[in-house]
């Protein structure tokens, strides 16, 4: 094609991969999210580790406990929002060329 390595980077290859990454991507990061939750058993602190020693606390597991299953759902929705979109715009780019 005589275009400079850089270039063929940024508009060949990486726009094609990026297109195949992406769903396996999002997939991960949702799931990522999800077994953060398990990593309170681990004594790592996360966000259930910290409901749990306020839940402790305080004495108010119920609304602390159902905050952090929010927390966790809004976060889960979120990436999976933006990755949903982000795949469809590149869909539309894809078929627009």
């Amino acid at each position: 094609m005589g275009l400079p390595a850089l270039v063929q980077w940024r508009k060949v290859i990486l726009p094609q991969a990026f297109r195949i990454v992406l769903p396996p991507l999002v997939s991960l990061t949702v799931s990522l999210l999800k077994a953060t939750a398990i990593l309170s058993v681990l004594s790592i602190n996360d966000l259930m580790r910290v409901t749990a020693s306020l839940s402790n606390y305080t004495f108010k597991p119920v609304e602390l406990y159902s905050f952090a299953a929010l927390v966790y759902f809004s976060a889960g929705a979120l990436i999976s929002g933006l990755g949903t979109r982000l795949e469809h715009r590149m869909q539309r780019s894809r078929g627009s060329s």
